[in-house]
């Protein structure tokens, strides 16, 4: 069985120590990009149903003008009705 100094005890502990300040850093880190993308996530959703809102208003009055347009063409198209 072997004993280890004094010294490379210390050293292993400090290089534990410096290990886990990292991972925390790097965890921290993780922490905040996972916010960062779930704030810029939200923010694109509520661009695109605001777009799409709008997109659905310019459908309504296309359809509406295109009923317009079927209607005038509809009575250009009707003949005098011959009687017998």
């Amino acid at each position: 069985m072997e004993t280890e100094s004094l010294e490379t005890l210390k050293a292993e502990v400090e290089k534990c120590q410096k290990d886990l300040g990292e991972w925390k850093k790097k965890y921290a880190d993780l922490e905040n990009e996972k916010q960062n993308l779930y704030n810029e996530m939200n923010n694109k959703i509520s661009e695109l149903e605001e777009e799409i809102s709008e997109l659905q208003q310019v459908n309504k009055e296309l359809a509406e003008y295109v009923q317009a347009l079927e209607e005038k063409e509809s009575f250009k198209c009707q003949g005098k009705k011959l009687t017998k």
